[in-house]
């Protein structure tokens, strides 16, 4: 059984070829809206596509995509991509460490003097949102009686940058006259260091078109993520998603993300080819 194109066009993670235009539209929780045009050029198995997503009404980013669709077989398939997103710049300063040591002090009389000095340091940590380079590889077999699996790999640099200024200070005493003196502040020494976020995403699906039967399309998406760099850890997700496959170019679908460490996700929208 061959599907049918407006099912799997549909699918963010469908296998065939894209019409020469398509446009994809949707609109999701914590009012996440976005909105992709892509095209083939003319070239069967190629799609180049750029995305624009808003956050409350506002624009927030833009991300531009590559990839090409290889056939090893009729029903096997590899393709690599590329993605680039431009972020709206963001920053912020998230905390700062101040922490003072009393130390002491010996005077030329050989005299202990306390409490005129310290030693000291200061750490300031800000996060700033930059662009991403993804890069991908996905692998997918179409099976004969509707159902479909594939899997993916993506490595992504870049989306947060830790920017931290660590100063130390230290004291001395200074005669001013026979009798008094005084502690004077210094600074010893400043270090920067910046470090971008990784990340690593594996994506898992399996899905059935049931066109021959009912004009429905399921797809299951199992994805992994493991953080480096500024925050390390992981992040797993379900993603569930349906959609109608009854009209001839436009195809609406629904989908739901349920996160095991933060909020889940309702989103809905439609595919339509040219």
């Amino acid at each position: 059984m061959k599907f049918k194109l407006t099912a799997l066009t549909a699918l963010v993670l469908s296998t065939n070829t894209m019409a020469d235009i398509y446009v994809d539209a949707n609109y999701k929780s914590h009012d996440i809206g976005a909105v992709k045009v892509g095209s083939n050029f003319g070239l069967e198995g190629l799609d180049v596509n750029a995305e624009v997503s808003t956050v409350k009404g506002n624009y927030d980013k833009t991300e531009l995509e590559a990839a090409y669709q290889f056939n090893i077989t009729s029903n096997w398939y590899v393709t690599p991509s590329a993605n680039y997103v431009f972020n709206k710049k963001m920053s912020g300063l998230i905390g700062s460490n101040y922490s003072i040591d009393d130390t002491y002090f010996i005077d030329n009389d050989g005299k202990e003097i306390t409490g005129l000095g310290f030693t000291g340091s200061e750490e300031v940590e800000q996060f700033e949102r930059t662009n991403v380079a993804k890069f991908s590889l996905k692998t997918g077999y179409n099976f004969d009686n509707g159902f479909y699996t594939a899997a993916r790999f993506r490595h992504e640099m870049g989306g947060t940058k830790l920017i931290s200024e660590s100063t130390a200070y230290g004291a001395y005493i200074e005669r001013i006259g026979n009798d008094s003196k005084k502690p004077v502040l210094t600074k010893l020494g400043t270090k920067s260091s910046s470090e971008e976020l990784k990340t690593n995403r594996w994506d898992l699906t399996v899905g059935y078109d049931a066109s021959e039967f009912a004009p429905i399309a399921a797809q299951y998406n199992y994805v992994h993520r493991d953080y480096s760099g500024v925050f390390t850890g992981q992040e797993k997700s379900h993603e569930m998603k349906l959609v109608y496959t009854g009209f001839e170019s436009a195809a609406p679908y629904i989908e739901y993300t349920a996160n095991e460490s933060r909020d889940n996700e309702l989103k809905a929208g439609f595919h339509y080819t040219f």
